[in-house]
C-alpha cells in the first residue's frame, strides 16, 4: 500500500478517537473509492457509522479483503453477539452486550493484526500498475459500490449535495491539492445533507375524498409491484408557482451550484451547452414527473402540481407512489439526487433503472385497473420533461431528462420479459452500473461492465495558470448525445450515425482544465471502444462532427487531424480501438502539452 493511503488511515484513526467521525467518514469513503478492498479501512468506517448493522456490514466487507484480519472479526463477534461462523443463520444484528475492542494506537496500526503477528494488518494494494483493457465482470466490486451507496443512503436522509474535496466521476470543481496525478473515475456516493424544505413551510394537507382516493392507488400500486409500504407516505396538492418554490428550496444547495458552474463549462466545452445555458432548471426537472407531481425521499412526501385529484394526475401519483415503494426497498436511490451529476454514468443507469420500473408498475396498474376516459387523455397528451423552465432548455436537457423514463422502460420491461418482477428485484442486488447496460439489457445481462482506465493528469505541463475544472465518464449515452445534440443544428448527426458510432463504446474517461486568465478549456476525452473496428467508426462519427462544429481544417498534428473555429483548436487521433479527442485553445502546444501524456498515440 502506498504511503499516502497508510497517512490517510492514521488520519482517519486519529479522527475517530477525537469525535470527528464525519470528517473520518468522508476520507474513508474516498479510500474505498479507488481500493474497494481496503480492508483497514473498511474496519475503520465501521466506527463511523451509527446503526449498527451498518457497521456489521463494514466489518464483513474488511473479513471479505483480508479473512484473516483479526480486529475486524474480534469486533464483528462482539457485535452480533456469536462467532463469525454463525453469521449465515443469524438474525442482521444482536446488540453488544460487552464492551468492543478498543482502537489500536496510531503508531501501531499499520504494523500488525494483535493474534495474528505472521500476516500483515494491510492487504497488498490491489490498484492496477497500468491501465487494464478488460472488462469488469465481478460482481462483487458492483456489491462494494453498492453498499458504500446504502451505507450513506441511509446516514444522510437529506439529499443533493456533492463534496468539492472528493470529485466524482463527475465534472466537479476540484483544487490542484485533491486532483490525482492518475484519474480513475469511480462513484461518488458521500456528501453534506441540505434543507429539504423551506423554512416554516408545511405542505397542505388533501381533502378526504382525494387521500381516500390516494389510498386505493397506493394499495393497487403496492399490489401490482409486490412490495409493502415501510413507513406512510405523506400526500400534497400545490398550485403550479407554489411547488416550483418548494422543489427549488428542497433541492437548493450553494455548493451544488457551484459545482454545477463546472459542469456548465464542461458541457460548453463538448457543445452540448451554450452562452448563459444553466443546468438548474435540469436539476429541478430530474426530480419531477412530466405529468406534474414530485417525490421527496427526504420528506416522504408526495407533491402534485394541480387543483384537483383527477385525470393525468393520478396516472403520475400511481408513479410516483411507485417511486417511494422503490426508495422505501432499496435505500440505495437515496443518493440518487445527493451525488449524481450528468458526468456520473453509473449514476445514470441507477435512475434508470428506478424510473423504469416506477413507469412499468404504472403502466400495469393502469392496465388492472382500465379507466377509458384516463387512457384517452393520455393518449392526448405530450408530456413535457422539462416542466420547470426559467429558460428554454438545450436539446441535450430535453433528451437527457428524457433518458430515465424512456430508455429506463424499455430495460426494465426487458427484464420483466425474461422473468417477471422477480428478474426486476434481482437487478437492485446488482445493478446495471452505465448507460450501456440500460441501452442494451443482452450487455447487462452477460455482465459486461464498462473498462477501467487510468489516464495521468497534463496539469503539470500546463503550468500553474491551469486550474482542474473537471473529469469523469461520458459513458455511451452522452457520448451519443454529443453527436446529436450540439446546440447548433448544423453540428448535429443523423440518429443512425451517432447511433451506430456510439454502440461500440467500452469506456472512457475525460480530464479538463481552465485558464481563469481568459476562460479557455483544455479537454482531453478518451474512449476505448470494443474493437478497433468500433474505434474506427466512433472516429469517422468525431471527424465528420468536429468539421461540421469547427468548420476549417488545420495541419495534421502527427497521426492526427485537427480542425479550427472560434478561437479553439481540435484534434482527433484513433489508434487501435482507442480514440483521443483534444480540445483547446487555437495554441499547438496546449495541443501537444495534452497529447504527449497519451504515448500510444504517438
Amino acid at each position: 500500500m502506498d504511503s499516502k493511503s497508510k497517512a490517510d488511515l492514521k488520519k482517519a484513526l486519529t479522527w475517530i478517537k477525537q469525535g470527528k467521525t464525519q470528517k473520518a467518514q468522508r476520507l474513508l469513503t474516498k479510500m474505498l473509492r479507488r481500493q474497494a478492498r481496503n480492508a483497514p479501512a473498511w474496519f475503520l468506517l465501521s466506527y463511523t457509522l451509527d446503526n449498527p448493522k451498518q457497521q456489521q456490514y463494514a466489518l464483513e466487507q474488511a473479513m471479505r479483503a483480508d479473512p484473516e484480519y483479526v480486529r475486524a472479526k474480534q469486533r464483528l463477534e462482539k457485535l452480533q453477539g456469536r462467532s463469525v461462523e454463525e453469521t449465515a443463520s443469524a438474525p442482521a444484528f444482536f446488540p453488544v452486550e460487552e464492551p468492543e475492542p478498543p482502537l489500536p494506537a496510531a503508531d501501531g496500526f499499520l504494523d500488525a493484526t494483535p493474534g495474528a503477528p505472521a500476516e500483515p494488518l494491510l492487504p497488498r494494494s490491489e490498484e492496477p500498475a497500468e491501465r487494464p483493457r478488460r472488462k469488469i465482470l465481478t460482481l462483487a466490486l458492483v456489491g462494494l459500490l453498492l453498499f458504500v451507496a446504502v451505507i450513506l443512503g441511509l446516514a444522510a436522509m437529506r439529499i443533493y449535495s456533492t463534496q468539492v474535496s472528493a470529485p466524482p466521476p463527475s465534472a466537479t470543481a476540484a483544487s490542484s491539492a485533491t486532483l490525482p496525478a492518475t484519474i480513475t473515475p469511480t462513484l461518488a456516493l458521500t456528501g453534506t445533507p441540505s434543507p429539504t424544505a423551506t423554512a416554516g413551510f408545511r405542505p397542505p394537507l388533501v381533502d378526504a375524498e382525494t387521500l381516500a382516493q390516494m389510498e386505493t392507488i397506493q394499495g393497487q400500486v403496492s399490489a401490482v409491484r409486490g412490495l409493502q409500504v415501510n413507513a406512510e407516505v405523506a400526500n400534497s396538492m400545490l398550485p403550479e408557482n407554489t411547488a416550483a418554490i418548494v422543489l427549488a428550496n428542497a433541492y437548493s444547495d450553494a455548493e451544488k451550484e457551484e459545482q454545477g458552474e463546472a459542469q456548465e463549462e464542461l458541457l460548453k466545452a463538448f457543445g452540448l451547452l451554450a452562452g448563459r445555458d444553466s443546468l438548474r432548471d435540469y436539476e429541478l426537472n430530474r426530480q419531477v414527473d412530466p405529468l406534474g407531481g414530485f417525490y421527496i425521499p427526504a420528506q416522504n412526501t408526495i407533491y402534485l402540481v394541480g387543483d384537483s385529484f383527477s385525470g393525468p394526475l393520478t396516472y403520475a401519483y400511481s408513479r410516483l407512489f411507485a417511486r417511494a415503494l422503490l426508495t422505501q426497498s432499496y435505500p440505495f436511490l437515496r443518493v440518487l439526487d445527493a451525488d449524481c451529476t450528468v458526468f456520473t454514468d453509473a449514476c445514470r443507469a441507477w435512475a434508470a433503472l428506478a424510473a423504469g420500473d416506477a413507469g412499468l408498475t404504472a403502466a400495469q396498474w393502469l392496465q388492472a385497473n382500465p379507466d377509458e376516459q384516463l387512457l384517452q387523455e393520455l393518449e392526448n397528451l405530450a408530456p413535457d420533461p422539462a416542466l420547470m423552465q426559467s429558460q428554454e432548455p438545450a436539446e441535450f436537457v430535453r433528451r437527457e431528462l428524457d433518458f430515465p423514463g424512456g430508455r429506463g422502460l424499455g430495460f426494465v420491461q426487458s427484464l420483466f420479459d425474461l422473468g417477471g418482477w422477480a428478474q426486476v428485484d434481482e437487478a437492485y442486488a446488482a445493478p446495471p452500473v452505465s448507460s450501456e447496460q440500460v441501452l442494451h439489457t443482452e450487455k447487462y445481462l452477460a455482465g459486461e461492465g464498462p473498462l477501467d482506465l487510468s489516464d495521468v493528469s497534463f496539469r503539470a505541463g500546463l503550468g500553474s495558470a491551469w486550474e482542474p475544472l473537471g473529469y469523469g465518464s461520458l459513458g455511451e449515452w452522452l457520448t451519443y448525445l454529443v453527436l446529436t445534440s450540439n446546440t447548433r443544428a448544423e453540428a448535429r448527426l443523423p440518429e443512425e450515425t451517432a447511433s451506430a458510432a456510439a454502440a461500440g463504446w467500452g469506456g472512457d474517461l475525460f480530464q479538463a482544465y481552465l485558464r481563469e486568465s481568459d476562460g479557455a478549456v483544455a479537454l482531453a476525452a478518451h474512449w476505448v471502444m470494443d474493437s478497433a473496428e468500433d474505434a474506427r467508426e466512433l472516429g469517422a462519427a468525431l471527424a465528420e462532427h468536429l468539421a461540421l462544429r469547427f468548420a476549417q481544417a488545420a495541419n495534421p498534428l502527427r497521426t492526427g487531424q485537427c480542425w479550427v473555429g472560434e478561437g479553439r483548436r481540435a484534434c482527433l487521433f484513433v489508434d487501435g480501438a482507442e480514440a483521443l479527442w483534444l480540445l483547446g485553445p487555437d495554441e499547438i502546444v496546449v495541443i501537444q502539452v495534452m497529447l504527449a501524456h497519451y504515448p500510444q498515440f504517438q
